[in-house]
């Protein structure tokens, strides 16, 4: 998973996996290939046929793998899924949990990151006492879960979010409990929704009548 410095709170930190970002620049690959044929060919019927239906292949592997994030900056907590962006201020967070995916819970919600499943029980029989030394559970004596292993997509977001939530509640900015308007602020991913229903549509549609 792409990342900088574990957060404290005042700088922001983008994480998204990397196999994601290579399953997209794969399937990118096989498209431009695979049209390239027909070029070689000489087939110009067929890249109209198939071209844009190529197109939205790829479209769609950016936007189930690459284009779900997690963002930690100074107002909280974003997860950008496919279809929704759900942003969670540092007040409202109570605890932080990785046992399918990373999950950030607040006192009558939670918001699951797409972009940060857990590791299966497999890789984790894989882990050693290095995978698990610097991981946030470890540092303050608590058992160290599957999805907590700072190698794995959950572990790493989770170990950025809680560092930064505990800093900042460690030097008293959490005090209050306050929580301006509701816990957790979402929003539809309107925009891409509508460009890939648009591209699945249309491709398909010259796919018959071309």
């Amino acid at each position: 998973m792409q990342s900088g410095s574990p957060s404290g709170g005042s700088e922001t930190v983008v994480l998204r996996p990397t196999s994601g970002i290579v399953l997209t620049v794969v399937t990118g690959v096989l498209a431009v290939l695979g049209l390239s044929s027909f070029v070689v060919r000489g087939d110009g019927l067929g890249v109209l046929r198939y071209g844009l239906l190529a197109v939205a292949v790829v479209y769609l592997a950016w936007l189930f793998f690459w284009y779900p994030r997690v963002t930690i900056d100074p107002s909280g907590v974003s997860v950008r899924n496919v279809l929704r962006t759900h942003h969670v201020t540092w007040p409202a967070i109570t605890s932080i949990e990785t046992q399918y995916a990373l999950t950030i819970i607040t006192a009558h919600d939670k918001v699951v990151a797409w972009s940060a499943p857990a590791p299966s029980r497999y890789a984790a029989l894989n882990n050693t006492g290095t995978d698990v030394r610097g991981t946030y559970a470890r540092e303050n004596n608590r058992s160290v879960a599957v999805g907590d292993v700072p190698r794995s997509e959950s572990g790493n977001a989770a170990l950025h979010v809680r560092r930064a939530w505990a800093q900042l509640r460690d030097a008293g900015h959490l005090d209050s409990g306050a929580i301006e308007g509701p816990e957790i602020r979402r929003r539809w991913n309107t925009i891409v929704i509508a460009l890939s229903a648009t591209l699945v549509a249309v491709g398909f549609a010259l796919t018959v009548l071309v």
